[in-house]
């Protein structure tokens, strides 16, 4: 394979490579690391099929058994003469167990040696070295090499030279890193890596010794963006008898396997103490996801999110834009539908009502239950045009392709429309027009990578944008969910792929959503709780009972009940004002709906607001 072809299969997809193959061996033969030269040439087919466990678990990047079986590696090892047949006998179980989607990589390890004056190696002794060993693999048709667990950069930099001596195939280059940061040798992140860029690695990364959060920790700490290959030890080891285990389990790998993607990770897996379980995890976790790659030597950006300064040049400012107050102070937002023909005059008359309560943001849905309405995107801009009040613009995935999409966000972005809620959308054939075809290309989470991506300067291709947009993402969640676990799941997923505010189904029950408040806190995104106007005690019991997700009190119900006909439609509005009253100081803010289209009932909602 040539570095040209694995830049661009790096764009395309995350890959997953495969576990530690040495703490593999020990766990399933039940003994102390026994070198894996050793079961290559005396029991290939467990090696093989670890390597088969691994690719069936969703490896597309399998590595040979040869990182210990250099000749300086071999030297004091039983099995010494067999340095040429270890390694040509690893490629081979390697290529067999690999389909032809997968990479088989050449495992390259230290030798073990220091660099004089402090051991017995030059540095054309460490090249002559890894060029015969290379030399061995490439015959053996390996697409490319990585260099597993390296303490010494000065040891790696001669590793990557050797090979670039040899060939133009990929190189990825791991190191491996103490608690502090550093090498053993005193060697910082950001000097091994741009060191080993330099010298010709495509890929660098961190393998072993840590487990995912110290390393997590170790990445934050680079002030420059690499293409990364991130494979950390499962927590750390727990001897019992003469095995080895480890403690983090498949689905807590899984999930840190999505903050180094945050970073720059190309390339996750793991070291020791992968199992294949550990690897499907990861596998499901990032199936679908692209890598963010920056400019390779790129200084690191703080924050993806949009700069709060970044305003649209057509706004006219009138004090901090919505962008600065999500998450500073809490929003108060209403949800108005366009309208299904070119009549506006109405809606810009709700606004002008509304603005002197202190209105920040209009919520625009797009084209709600599948029925044509003016785009929320040209709507939104000429709201701030005429009102100079903000939008969060819905957009769906139902109407456009993938195409069509990113086009559509670009041309918002031009026009100043910076707050998209992303939605996946009803299908067409609940709406006017069931013959209408329903495209989604993505759902709700791949529209976010999309603008997360956009964000970073990158389309989704990861193509060049000239520079990046200042996208504010919002996304829904329903913290009353069944199984909230599932619910928070995704909204954990969405959160990670960039999304910065989130905006929920209509609250009823303040108390009700404590859990959700509970889990989403460590994120620390704001959150919109949305409100919707009771028209009356029929409006109450259709929701109470039909509507999916939404709970009414018990003495709430009761009051509807209770009240006269005629006083009903007023006591939806008290009732409105006071769940935002208490809503709002425990959340990012509220977004108020008018039921049936009635928007004129939100200025009474807003003059009893406290």
């Amino acid at each position: 394979m040539l570095r040209t072809d694995y830049d661009y299969l790096i764009q395309e997809r995350v890959l997953v490579i495969e576990g530690n193959m040495t703490a593999e061996l020990s766990r399933r033969s039940r003994a102390r690391i026994v070198h894996p030269a050793f079961h290559i040439l005396e029991h290939p087919d467990l090696v093989r099929s670890i390597h088969q466990d691994f690719a069936v678990s969703g490896a597309h990047v399998l590595v040979t058994a040869t990182a210990e079986s250099n000749r300086l590696a071999l030297e004091g090892e039983p099995l010494r003469a067999e340095y040429e047949a270890i390694n040509r006998k690893a490629c081979e179980i390697c290529r067999a167990a690999a389909s032809a989607q997968q990479l088989v990589l050449g495992g390259l390890g230290p030798t073990g040696a220091l660099l004089r004056p402090y051991g017995r190696l030059t540095e054309k002794d460490y090249r002559d070295i890894y060029k015969d060993q290379a030399s061995l693999l490439l015959d053996a048709e390996v697409a490319g090499f990585i260099l597993e667990g390296f303490s010494s950069l000065i040891e790696a930099e001669q590793c990557v030279l050797a090979l670039r001596e040899l060939s133009a195939c990929p190189i990825v280059a791991c190191m491996t890193f103490l608690e502090d940061g550093c090498t053993q040798f005193g060697d910082n992140v950001d000097d091994c890596f741009s060191t080993l860029m330099e010298v010709g690695a495509d890929t660098v990364g961190i393998q072993g010794t840590l487990g995912p959060l110290e390393i997590e920790g170790i990445l934050a700490q680079k002030k420059t963006n690499y293409p990364l290959c991130v494979r950390p030890n499962a927590g750390y080891p727990v001897h019992l008898g003469n095995t080895v285990s480890y403690l983090s389990s498949p689905e807590y790998v899984a999930e840190c396997a999505e903050l180094f993607l945050s970073q720059g990770a190309v390339m996750v897996g793991g070291a020791a103490g992968f199992t294949p379980d550990h690897i499907r995890a990861v596998a499901d976790r990032v199936r679908g996801s692209f890598p963010q790659v920056a400019k390779k030597g790129s200084s690191v950006v703080a924050s993806t999110a949009p700069d709060a300064s970044d305003t649209p040049r057509h706004a006219t400012r009138n004090g901090p834009s919505l962008c600065e107050k999500l998450g500073k102070q809490p929003i108060l937002s209403v949800e108005l539908e366009p309208p299904r023909g070119m009549e506006i005059e109405s809606l810009i008359a709700t606004i002008e009502k509304l603005k002197p309560y202190g209105l920040d943001a209009i919520n625009i849905p797009e084209n709600p239950l599948a029925r044509a309405r003016i785009s929320s995107i040209a709507l939104a801009k000429v709201i701030r045009e005429r009102t100079q009040v903000e939008s969060i613009a819905h957009i769906t995935c139902r109407d456009r392709n993938l195409i069509s999409l990113q086009a559509e966000l670009l041309g918002a972005h031009v026009l100043g429309v910076r707050a998209i809620l992303a939605l996946t959308g009803d299908p067409a054939r609940i709406g006017d027009y069931p013959s209408a075809t329903s495209i989604f290309d993505v759902n709700s989470l791949g529209l976010v990578e999309i603008m997360s991506r956009m964000n970073l300067g990158k389309d989704f291709g990861m193509n060049d944008l000239g520079e990046p947009t200042r996208f504010q993402i919002g996304v829904a969640a329903n913290p009353l969910a069944e199984n909230l676990d599932e619910e928070m799941r995704y909204l954990e997923m969405k959160i990670r792929r960039g999304a910065h505010f989130v905006q929920t189904q209509p609250i009823f029950d303040p108390a009700a959503v404590a859990p959700f408040l509970q889990r989403i806190a460590p994120y620390e995104v704001p959150v919109l709780f949305g409100v919707m106007l009771v028209r009356d005690f029929r409006h109450a019991k259709f929701l109470n009972n039909e509507y999916p997700g939404i709970h009414i009190r018990e003495a709430d119900m009761a009051r509807f009940q209770n009240a006269d006909e005629s006083q009903q439609a007023e006591l939806g509005i008290r009732f409105a004002a006071e769940l935002i009253n208490e809503l709002r100081p425990m959340s990012g803010g509220v977004y108020v709906m008018p039921s049936f289209g009635e928007a004129h009932r939100l200025e009474g909602v807003f003059e009893k607001l406290d």
